[in-house]
């Protein structure tokens, strides 16, 4: 089977999670590529999103936290959908799908499956991996299939 893995550099647990599940299912025989959301927006826009959270995150987590908790609602879906239209190069993204073909793409951040399920017309499977510590809003808004790591997630 053709595994596309795709994630965001948004905070390295998402990358480590998207870069164990493509060794796993090599390992198991499959073919995988991985590739990350961020090359395929702007520029300047990706680099925006990374660093942004690696501030918030690291020189004011309550800041993220209430961030967090505001946009974890429907709004922050209507928001989404306009960042995307404006920033994500769809073109590109049909591309790699075209030329790679795969059978199933599994995503381990928010971004790229909503990305994916709400901008891009497609009949592949997109599979949301929930690589977080919680469940937010903005995981579970385009995804057609989730799976989590752990019961407690599995119960939020």
């Amino acid at each position: 089977m053709k595994y596309l893995i795709i994630s965001a550099s948004i905070g390295e647990g998402h990358v480590k999670a998207a870069e164990a599940l493509t060794k796993r299912l090599k390992n198991k025989g499959n073919k995988t590529k991985h590739i990350d959301i961020l090359n395929y927006i702007n520029n300047s826009t990706g680099s925006f999103f990374s660093k942004t959270y690696f501030f918030l995150v690291t020189k004011t987590p309550f800041l993220w936290r209430i961030l967090y908790k505001l946009t974890d609602n429907n709004f922050s879906k209507k928001l989404t959908a306009w960042l995307v239209r404006i920033f994500i190069k769809k073109d590109q993204i049909k591309s790699i799908l075209g030329e790679y073909s795969p059978d199933k793409i599994i995503c381990t951040h928010f971004l790229p499956s909503y990305i994916i399920s709400s901008s891009v017309d497609i009949t592949i499977p997109v599979t949301t991996l929930i690589t977080d510590y919680g469940v937010h809003y903005l995981w579970l808004a385009e995804a057609k299939e989730y799976r989590v790591a752990t019961q407690k997630l599995k119960e939020d």
